[in-house]
């Protein structure tokens, strides 16, 4: 008795009651109403995600026009005030190299006004608001052309480093690395470098004082080309850019100039901080 008890529980995984519902189940065939019902409602969910595909698919190319219409008119807008800032630019430094002529011939008609020509001349420069010539260094950088998976000959999709994109970092160790090597003054793209300059990226450019700069980019660098070269040559910076070309694919090449200009940079307003009366 226990072993056939035994045996039914280990055959029979169904309660009886449940196996008997079952059978009775299978052996009445569905009605034909029902399998109509189950056309319909098939039907009616096929024809409501039909629409809803078609209704996202004519919105999405609807839009796709307007779309590409503000780019490029965002684009036209962005070229227009360019070169509005570069026009301004230059009418700028026009302007400040006559009051510089203006100021320096009426200081000069006294021995304590040429002394303080003198002065303002030293902190113009060392403020970078005085166009510079002479021999010195130019490093271009640029990015790598397109790289394609070698398994499947697509466009490699990595990141930016890896797909050897020069970043705003890159060009800031740079031009740290020239400052080190002995550069006297620095322009990068022909934006001149000042004590207060910036350079930062915004979606994917690379800005130099809120001015973007494009791939390849020139740095240019003014002092003592020979000694500045070498200098350059021996920092880990620069022998990083190296091992780069290999790597990544990036382009990077310096040269020395006997003669290069950079030009003033813009003046900056600065604040300055005033002590406080105590209490």
């Amino acid at each position: 008795m226990a072993s056939g008890l035994l045996r039914d529980l280990l055959e029979q995984h169904l309660e009886p009651g449940y196996r008997a519902a079952a059978s009775r189940r299978a052996e009445v065939p569905p009605s034909a109403r029902s399998r109509r019902w189950g056309l319909i409602v098939r039907f009616v969910v096929l024809l409501a995600l039909g629409l809803l595909f078609a209704a996202a698919y004519v919105q999405a190319s609807a839009g796709a026009p307007q779309a590409a219409r503000t780019r490029a008119a965002l684009a036209d807008d962005a070229r227009v005030r360019a070169a509005l800032t570069d026009r301004l630019q230059r009418q700028a430094t026009t302007e400040r190299g006559r009051l510089s002529a203006q100021r320096a011939e009426a200081l000069r008609a006294t021995t304590a006004g040429s002394q303080a020509d003198a002065a303002l001349r030293d902190l113009e420069a060392a403020a970078s608001l005085t166009a510079v010539r002479g021999e010195g260094l130019v490093v271009t950088v640029g990015d790598a052309g397109q790289r394609n998976d070698p398994v499947t000959g697509d466009p490699a999709q990595s990141d930016p480093a890896a797909a050897g994109h020069v970043q705003d970092r890159d060009v800031a160790e740079l031009v740290n690395a020239l400052w080190a090597a002995g550069a006297e003054a620095i322009s990068v793209d022909g934006q001149r470098l000042s004590p207060t300059s910036t350079i930062r990226s915004a979606g994917g450019a690379i800005l130099v004082d809120f001015r973007p700069v494009s791939s390849p980019y020139e740095i240019r660098a003014i002092g003592n080309a020979g000694r500045m070269q070498a200098r350059f040559a021996d920092s880990d910076v620069a022998r990083s850019f190296v091992t780069f070309i290999d790597l990544y694919g990036i382009k990077f090449s310096t040269r020395r100039a006997k003669a290069i200009s950079v030009p003033a940079a813009s003046a900056t307003e600065l604040k300055f901080a005033a002590p406080g009366e105590g209490k």
